[in-house]
């Protein structure tokens, strides 16, 4: 799944939540490979905190209680809400190392079913092996299949095409 699915309202929401304290939920991590964890539930939040607080490209917007905050972005808020954001718990959740393929699909199913729902090729990405997703990739980044059909990488409908390509075929 792409990070930044989420539009300017709903990132700034998610803030404005930090802002006014309300707990975060719970981030899953796939822990099995010690030099890179995987994000299982949590993504679009992640994206969201670095795009304000680490990148600081986006400007709050259609805020529900500190409409006084809109348009400003982390340099511009003031030392106690940026604290408020630097100090927010964080509760996250590893699947450890051994925990079988079955186990982790399972969980990745059951936590991803609010929020911004995942379609059928999100769901298949998920599941499938690394060679798989590698090479579906490779294959979603030449340019005549992107200047044929446009840039359709966002929700995957590009990795979704390939796949109805081979089927047919």
């Amino acid at each position: 799944r792409h990070a930044d699915l989420w539009d300017t309202k709903k990132m700034s929401r998610l803030i404005e939540s930090i802002l006014i304290r309300f707990p975060l939920p719970a981030f899953y991590f796939d822990a099995s490979n010690d030099d890179q964890w995987l994000v299982v539930d949590g993504l679009q939040r992640l994206s969201s905190i670095q795009r304000f607080v680490i990148d600081q490209n986006l400007k709050l917007s259609g805020l529900e209680y500190l409409q006084e905050l809109s348009s400003k972005d982390y340099p511009d808020l003031s030392r106690k809400y940026q604290r408020r954001i630097d100090e927010c718990p964080v509760t996250l959740f590893l699947i450890q190392p051994g925990t079988p393929k079955e186990v982790k699909f399972s969980l990745f199913r059951r936590i991803n079913t609010g929020g911004l729902l995942l379609n059928d090729q999100e769901i298949r990405n998920a599941m499938t092996d690394p060679p798989v997703r590698d090479y579906l990739n490779t294959l979603s980044s030449y340019e005549y299949l992107i200047a044929t059909i446009g840039d359709q990488s966002k929700r995957m409908k590009d990795k979704e095409l390939i796949l109805r390509f081979f089927a047919f075929y």
